[in-house]
């Protein structure tokens, strides 16, 4: 469910940063969890990622 809000204030962002920001707020909740603890998840996940790409192509 809070994936499908994600996606739903991704994908109707027509209707303006009050219902996205809703949206992201509820997903926020659902998953109930520290935003930051993801990014920097994210952050260091990417960063992996990045150093076996540089590293595969010497």
């Amino acid at each position: 469910m809070a994936f499908a809000l994600i996606a739903a204030a991704l994908h109707f962002n027509s209707f303006g940063p009050l219902g996205s920001g809703l949206a992201l707020v509820a997903a926020v909740l659902l998953l109930r969890g520290c935003p930051m603890c993801w990014f920097v998840g994210l952050f260091l996940t990417l960063a992996k990622r990045r150093e076996k790409i540089k590293g595969a192509g010497h």
